[in-house]
Parts: C-alpha cells; structure tokens; sequence
C-alpha cells in the first residue's frame, strides 16, 4: 500500500493518505515561500527528511544527495537525497512549484483559469499565446465541403 507523505518545514510527515500508482519521489515540502523568497532565501538549505520513505526504521544509508536545478524559475534549487538500498532518490518540491510540469504552480492555475473561463480552446491559445499563429490546419473558415452531386 502506497501512502502521500507530505513534509513538513520542520521536516516531519504531515499526512499519510493512500495513493494510487507508483511511489512518490517528489515529496511536497510545505515551505510557505513564494518562488522569489525560496531562492532568496535559500529554503532548501532548511529543508530535511528525517527517514526514508522506504525504510522509515532507518539502516538503508538514507543520505542527502545535493540538489538539481528547475528550469523554471531560474535559480530553483530542489533538494534530494538518496536511499541506496532502495536505488532511488527522493526530492522536497516546494509547494510554489508544479510537480511533473516546469515553472511555479500559479502559472498552471492561471492556464487553467483562463481555458475554463474562454468560449473555446482556440480562444484560450489566442488570449494565452498571441505571438503564435493558429496552423492552416486549425483555420477559423475551414473549406466548404461538397457532396458528389454539387459541383465545387
């Protein structure tokens, strides 16, 4: 049985509740920091898992294992750490920031805003993306299509 585990600042388990699939590697890290305040701050330095989420008694050699870099935002640092029993790592994502998705988790709602408040999906790409033009395959007047006794 799978469980979420969500980490605290202080760096204990805040909720265990059941999840479906595989297991979780990007753990929340409850930081309460905007994206900007993360970095200046350094909020990773403070971040920390007490055990491992596969061996919660210990002796795995469950270890800090640096950090990666996000491409969005610039200069996001994610803390990991590693449990070599296990063959795998674990990261603390700060809770600014979209698991599985590059960029801060407000940049999504703000997408998803505006796609359920347009009339249609071509609407939302044109109110989120004006600088792009629609494919003549999504042409706004498709060709008018004849049936075989109407001559074109």
């Amino acid at each position: 049985k799978l469980f979420r585990i969500v980490i605290t600042t202080k760096g204990k388990a805040r909720e265990n509740l059941p999840l479906a699939g595989l297991l979780p590697v990007q753990l929340r890290f409850a930081s309460g920091n905007t994206s900007e305040d993360y970095i200046t701050r350094q909020a990773r330095l403070s971040a920390s898992l007490l055990c491992c989420p596969l061996h919660p008694k210990g002796g795995c050699g469950f270890a800090r294992h640096g950090t990666y870099r996000r491409v969005t935002p610039a200069e996001t640092l994610i803390p990991r750490w590693y449990c070599p029993q296990g063959h795998c790592t674990f990261s603390l994502l700060p809770d600014h920031l979209a698991a599985r998705f590059p960029g801060a988790l407000d940049e999504i709602e703000r997408v998803v805003d505006t796609v359920d408040q347009a009339k249609s999906l071509e609407a939302a790409a044109d109110l989120l993306r004006p600088d792009c033009v629609l494919s003549p395959a999504l042409n706004r007047n498709p060709p008018a299509v004849f049936s075989h006794d109407t001559p074109p």
